[in-house]
């Protein structure tokens, strides 16, 4: 009888064991999912919100860049051509519009990403002058690499602390 007693006595310490390995594994993964959140929560420099701007400003000017490249290309650069769309009836260099055909008069909204992109991005530098920006902020090119690194950390405790679990479970001990 005092063999079962003794027996039990260290399964339950070695249970408690386990128990106390997860909770701290637990208390790691919080921490390094806190981390990782202050990465991703962390404000860049102005200099690279700029850049995001900019970025913006090409992916909304795309359409007309992929329009006016092929207008251009199908369209003969010869003499004559040039000078049937500058007459009375012609359309004209379509470099202004992002839609080509007849009677399509207005400025898309992709052209105007194109054409006037840098200036907006210039009078919205100005504007965000007037804000506080980090200057010890982590450069955005370094955060894919830390992020990657935590989702890493993550992975192995979360692996260490799911072994531990199913340790506790095969030998009959859940919590």
């Amino acid at each position: 009888m005092a063999n079962i007693k003794e027996a039990r006595s260290l399964l339950q310490a070695a249970a408690a064991e386990l128990r106390k390995k997860i909770r701290d594994l637990d208390e790691a993964i919080v921490k390094v999912h806190q981390q990782r959140n202050e990465v991703t929560g962390a404000p860049i420099s102005k200099a690279e919100y700029i850049e995001y701007i900019k970025t913006d400003m090409q992916r909304m000017a795309k359409p007309f860049v992929n329009n006016i490249t092929r207008h251009f290309k199908n369209k003969p650069h010869a003499f004559g051509s040039l000078e049937a769309m500058q007459s009375a009836n012609g359309l004209g260099i379509q470099y202004l519009r992002g839609e080509f055909g007849p009677g399509v008069e207005v400025i898309d909204t992709s052209a105007f990403y194109f054409y006037f992109g840098d200036l907006v991005t210039e009078r919205l530098s100005e504007i965000l002058d007037q804000f506080e920006w980090s200057e010890d902020a982590i450069p955005v090119v370094d955060r894919p690499a830390l992020l990657a690194k935590y989702d890493k950390e993550i992975a192995k405790l979360t692996a260490e602390r799911d072994d531990l679990a199913k340790e506790l479970l095969s030998a009959g001990l859940a919590p």
